[in-house]
């Protein structure tokens, strides 16, 4: 008996079906080569997944909720430090709002599954946000996380650098800047 080859294709899922399927950006591979780390989106949800390569532990979920991914980046071979956003409504007065990014970051510690905000510290804190994405460096052979964030001077916020290390996360601040800056430029 001939059999059309028509007649064996399957048929196709509505296209519906592949809109709910996640989707994956921003794969990330640690240094060593051992763990994978990406986001992974359904619909409204973002989720930071990490996992070894070699399949043996189960992956470890970091949801972010609705928050944009900015930055996913592997200290070193046990510490992740993602960087997200939320957007809002920010007043300007009594008439007008503006749109305004704002910015968080954490570093992941991949072996011991604790989570560390990267902010200033409290005495010098004016908000929990960084000003722009953190990136890391290693200085004197240590790991360590560059990133800004607002301080108090005079009453107003201003830029301030801050290092953070990633063994210990400890925090320490390296310079303020003034009412006019907006950003820092780290070197490679």
């Amino acid at each position: 008996v001939a059999t059309s080859a028509l007649a064996l294709t399957a048929a196709a899922a509505p296209i519906e079906a592949y809109g709910r399927l996640p989707s994956i950006a921003d794969v990330r591979l640690s240094p060593g080569g051992a763990m994978i780390a990406y986001l992974a989106t359904t619909q409204d949800d973002h989720v930071v997944t990490i996992f070894p390569r070699d399949g043996v532990q189960k992956p470890v979920l970091l949801k972010v909720g609705r928050a944009d991914l900015r930055s996913l980046e592997w200290a070193d071979d046990d510490h992740l430090v993602v960087a997200t956003s939320t957007t809002d409504d920010t007043p300007l007065g009594m008439e007008f709002t503006a749109k305004r990014e704002y910015l968080h970051a954490f570093l992941y510690d991949v072996r011991n599954g604790q989570i560390a905000l990267i902010q200033a510290p409290d005495a010098t804190r004016a908000r929990n946000l960084v000003l722009q994405t953190p990136v890391v460096r290693t200085v004197n052979g240590r790991k360590v996380v560059f990133f800004s964030s607002d301080t108090p001077h005079e009453q107003r916020p201003v830029p301030t650098l801050f290092q953070m290390d990633v063994a210990t996360g400890a925090v320490r601040q390296l310079d303020q800047g003034a009412l006019t800056d907006r950003e820092f430029t780290i070197g490679p």
